[in-house]
């Protein structure tokens, strides 16, 4: 393509004048979001040009730490294995060059958190069927995640520790995704970082917030704070500080949602209050089971809801949003690519069942783990120290020792 701006350097980071991009077996069109691991751009695959996808690049100044090289792996890897409609398809995470990338089907709509702030903006709440079905099909994809297979077919025993509705994603097609398994717990075999709380706390169980091991039933107790907020309109745990959060999501002192919701029956109440025990045993024993009682109360009462009536709330409640992301795919589809640029290597963008080769990272010598130099664990040092400060004052005075 004529006119384009030379590739940037390797170890650089994309800019708007780089793009588009080729990178290995796709071509980056489109910025759509930055943070602090890793950017997402639109993207299209040379082989179907007319596909529009998503692709996580991982920032250049992190590419040489093996520490976030293998919770970027982590991420792709565990997503790899997991297909289910309510979960958002990862196709393959690898790399072209130093660049580190994860692809993943491009999904046009809102967070639920989004649709929850619209509502509350304009003081009204989500029907009672609505929340319910919703809660559904998060429910369905955590199950499907809690069951996963690895390739060798032993239980990945994964969990989730991260369900919250910035994590859910609606699309104005109707469909109910779960976008993020980037903080999983699973026995894949990479580690998350030493000392640091991972999710957001408002939405955690009380065993996580503790720092105690967790299995499913935590995602279930996430799940149900989701549900009890989509009820009631409300947030459940609050408080002036990370600290009072935690200390309110510890004691689980939690209200029935026909409180704040005069709709709410008492059988509802009491299938949410259930999901939200503190004690981990009182709860229902997995996603499965909570959603079933949610989908047999409402189908008992006549309360039906699907894609299709989602589809219509979402493109009336964001019409601008859903006119601006055609208007957004359609000048993506029209763009002329540049060519692809040469494979570096002979595993260069190859993929693999279980997710990121990272053995090409120690084959191009990057740092293992034990063979860091000094100057490199000074920060991990540094983080440490601080982490177990904070663990050990968050022990001692929040959680009263």
């Amino acid at each position: 393509m004529d006119g384009l701006a030379p590739a940037p350097e390797e170890g650089k980071p994309v800019s708007g004048a780089d793009l588009p991009l080729p990178l290995g077996d796709f071509c980056l069109v489109e910025r759509l979001a930055e943070g602090g691991m890793a950017e997402v751009f639109l993207a299209r695959r040379y082989d179907d040009p007319g596909e529009v996808l998503a692709i996580k690049l991982l920032h250049p100044s992190l590419a040489e730490r093996m520490q976030f090289v293998e919770m970027f792996a982590s991420e792709g890897q565990v997503a790899a294995l997991l297909h289910h409609p309510n979960i958002v398809r990862t196709y393959l995470a690898a790399q072209d060059g130093e660049r580190c990338f994860i692809c993943m089907e491009y999904l046009s709509g809102r967070e639920l958190r989004e649709l929850t702030r619209y509502l509350n903006e304009r003081d009204q709440r989500l029907p009672v069927p609505v929340a319910l079905w919703i809660t559904e099909q998060i429910l369905e994809a955590l199950h499907h995640a809690h069951t996963a297979l690895d390739a060798q077919g032993s239980p990945l025993d994964l969990v989730n520790r991260d369900v919250s509705p910035t994590n859910v994603m609606l699309t104005f097609t109707g469909q109910v995704k779960l976008i993020d398994f980037g903080i999983a717990q699973t026995t894949v075999g990479f580690t998350s970082q030493i000392g640091h709380i991972k999710g957001k706390i408002a939405y955690m169980s009380p065993e996580q917030v503790r720092g105690l091991p967790v299995d499913r039933r935590s995602d279930v107790f996430s799940a149900g704070i989701i549900l009890h907020e989509l009820l009631t309109s409300r947030r459940l745990f609050t408080g002036e500080s990370d600290f009072s959060v935690m200390e309110a999501v510890r004691l689980a002192l939690i209200p029935p949602p026909s409180v704040s919701n005069p709709l709410v029956e008492q059988e509802l109440d009491r299938i949410v209050l259930r999901a939200l025990e503190r004690p981990v045993a009182r709860r229902f024993a997995g996603a499965r089971e909570l959603g079933e009682a949610l989908r047999r109360y409402r189908e008992c009462r006549g309360q039906r809801y699907g894609e299709e009536e989602l589809a219509v709330l979402m493109r009336s409640a964001f019409l601008a949003h859903f006119r601006a992301d055609e208007a957004r795919l359609t000048r993506v589809r029209s763009l002329a690519l540049p060519a692809r640029t040469a494979s570096p290597g002979p595993d260069a963008g190859k993929a693999t069942q279980a997710g990121w080769p990272l053995e090409q990272y120690l084959s191009r010598g990057m740092a293992a783990p034990g063979k860091l130099s000094l100057h490199s664990l000074l920060p991990v040092l540094v983080g440490l120290l601080l982490g177990l400060v904070l663990a050990a004052f968050i022990y001692y005075t929040v959680l009263g020792g």
